[in-house]
């Protein structure tokens, strides 16, 4: 049997098929890391802190804060931006409560977590988008191509 010829078709399918699959992987590693904060906050903010009050706190943040992940991920935020402001914000969080005496810390410190979540994952957006806009324009100016160059006849 004959293999059919498939000329110059990419291997893997085209590039929509690849933008596809990064934005994928982009929304499940965005949900991934909200889901580990779902699993922070929910023991954080337990109603009650005993082993049901705990598991309870536990299983609501990782019902809640998972679609908020993949809701960011689709949007094409990115989860290190997201995992660094998280981290920040809690210890943010915490110090905070802790440097005021707040009787509530804990829930600050969760509050700290999705916040800075939230931040991170936005400010590093913006400043890639910043970067990109602004390197390109650096490199328009820079180019051999200008308009203003002399042209020899």
């Amino acid at each position: 049997m004959k293999c059919p010829d498939t000329g110059n078709q990419p291997r893997h399918g085209g590039p929509e098929r690849s933008v596809l699959r990064a934005a994928v992987r982009r929304t499940a590693s965005m949900a991934l890391v909200w889901l580990g904060f779902g699993v922070v906050v929910g023991f954080l903010t337990a109603p009650q802190h005993s082993a049901i009050g705990i598991a309870a706190g536990i299983l609501a943040g990782m019902i809640v804060l998972p679609p908020l992940g993949a809701t960011l991920g689709a949007i094409g935020f990115r989860w290190k931006g997201s995992l660094d402001g998280g981290v920040l914000g809690l210890a943010g969080g915490t110090a905070f409560a802790l440097v005021q005496g707040r009787p509530d810390a804990a829930t600050v410190a969760g509050f700290g977590l999705i916040f800075g979540g939230l931040v991170g994952a936005t400010v590093a957006a913006f400043v890639r988008f910043y970067c990109v806009l602004f390197g390109g324009i650096r490199r328009l100016a820079r180019s051999d191509d200008r308009v203003d160059k002399p042209v020899a006849v």
